[in-house]
């Protein structure tokens, strides 16, 4: 449990709200909102949710690994392309 919440500490706060989505769905929770942000007992979580949020970083971080091999190739094109415009 531990280790899924520090890979969602580290996301981006746009995917928080799709996790908190995630959790909604959830009726055993209950959720505490302060100026903090809203917080949660981890220990509550039920497995379905916890699979879900696993899924849905698993997504992610596959979806970042294509965004990062596009780049690649695009940098590569990229100078491929003016370096034969230098030659």
């Amino acid at each position: 449990m531990q280790d899924l919440i520090s890979r969602i500490e580290k996301l981006d706060p746009k995917h928080h709200v799709v996790i908190g989505a995630i959790l909604k769905k959830d009726g055993n929770l209950k959720f505490n909102e302060n100026i903090n942000g809203v917080m949660i007992n981890a220990s509550t979580i039920s497995e379905q949710s916890t699979q879900e949020i696993t899924k849905f970083l698993s997504y992610l971080e596959e979806q970042e690994n294509i965004l990062y091999k596009i780049e690649t190739q695009k940098e590569e094109m990229k100078q491929e392309y003016f370096e034969e415009q230098l030659s």
